[in-house]
């Protein structure tokens, strides 16, 4: 369910971004939707990201070879 919040911001600035997307056929109440998306979305990739590092991480060292695997070895069906 929405819920609204106040946001401070400088007179101007936000006279001057609403006649901007009224003559593009949004909203500041649209576009702060699709920022907020969009930073949950990137915060989400951060960590999808880091999550897959410290995997690759605790796999360090886990597997190691003295010598190139033969062709059969790395065909072999597991």
């Amino acid at each position: 369910m929405p819920r609204n919040i106040t946001l401070n911001a400088d007179e101007e600035a936000i006279e001057t971004a609403r006649a901007l997307m009224k003559a593009e056929g949004t909203s500041l109440n649209e576009q702060f939707k699709l920022w907020l998306d969009a930073y949950i979305a990137e915060h989400r990739r951060k960590q999808q990201v880091e999550d897959a590092l410290a995997c690759l991480e605790a796999m360090r060292g886990t597997v190691q070879l003295d010598r190139m695997p033969t062709r059969e070895e790395r065909n072999a069906r597991r």
